[in-house]
């Protein structure tokens, strides 16, 4: 296992990172970063504390410590991250198979993930070879843990209905793309044409196609991910009920009163006083 610092990263001296001859990870704290547009080897891309933007092949992607993104071998990769105390982990992986082709969006961590990536860049390169052994141990469990979701990625494409194995998988993985662009994006506007022409379809196909895989219409997939975020909100208690409806993208409270009581049984208000009595 190679661990070294982001400025010694390949991608400052070309826009091609070949492949490593073993594990490598690259890490540091630090606040501003602007890795340049690079193709990258396959990996996974996550932080330990801040928050940064991954602009994977022109698409921005918002990733912290609750999140990670898989690289495909060849995709072009750009990391940037301004003025936030952030801890990013871009951890590449030697001799994996040349048909690898996993569905590249913003998945979340799980708590066994979390720990493993936070071991792994808690040990240094050493000599040692029981440090040789556990980094290399988190490794495995780390790519069978990105092998397990590609199969319920490939599970869950089989629900769109398509006879051609690679036509449905590249139409999963434009679905996942607007998907992935709801949960970053879910405080902003986003009309269904908008959200089509990022997954390369037209608005009835979106549509239609969206609903199959998540079995909700996008508007009401972005309506469901404005209420769990401003229920996140409403328990820290920090802001007002009225700030939170414009955080979470709303203009009217009454219309996020409303939607928020269809979906939770209870008006914000009303969650937020459960919360205290709990």
């Amino acid at each position: 296992m190679l661990y070294l610092g982001l400025d010694a990263h390949p991608a400052y001296a070309t826009n091609e990172v070949a492949s490593f001859g073993q594990h490598t990870l690259f890490t540091a704290r630090l606040s501003q970063l602007d890795l340049p547009s690079h193709q990258s080897n396959f990996g996974l891309i996550t932080t330990l504390y801040g928050v940064m933007d991954v602009k994977i092949n022109g698409i921005s992607k918002l990733i912290d410590n609750s999140s990670f993104l898989i690289v495909n071998r060849g995709s072009s990769i750009q990391v940037t991250i301004d003025h936030e105390q952030c801890q990013p982990v871009l951890l590449y992986f030697k001799n994996t198979p040349d048909d690898w082709n996993i569905t590249e969006r913003v998945y979340q961590a799980t708590p066994s993930l979390k720990e493993r990536i936070k071991n792994l860049s808690s040990l240094t390169e050493s000599c040692s070879s029981f440090i040789s052994m556990q980094s290399d141990a988190i490794v495995r469990s780390t790519l069978a843990e990105i092998v397990s979701l590609t199969q319920y990625s490939t599970e869950q494409s089989k629900q769109l209905a398509v006879k051609k194995k690679g036509t449905r998988e590249d139409n999963f993985k434009k679905l996942a793309t607007a998907r992935d662009w709801i949960e970053n994006n879910f405080a902003q506007s986003l009309s269904l044409h908008q959200l089509a022409q990022m997954a390369s379809m037209n608005d009835e196909h979106f549509l239609r196609q969206f609903k199959k895989l998540y079995n909700k219409t996008p508007h009401q997939y972005l309506i469901d991910r404005r209420i769990q975020a401003a229920r996140e909100l409403l328990n820290t208690k920090e802001m007002s009920v009225q700030e939170i409806c414009s955080a979470v993208g709303w203009e009217s409270l009454a219309t996020f009163s409303h939607l928020f009581k269809q979906r939770t049984g209870v008006t914000p208000g009303e969650y937020r006083n459960a919360e205290d009595t709990r």
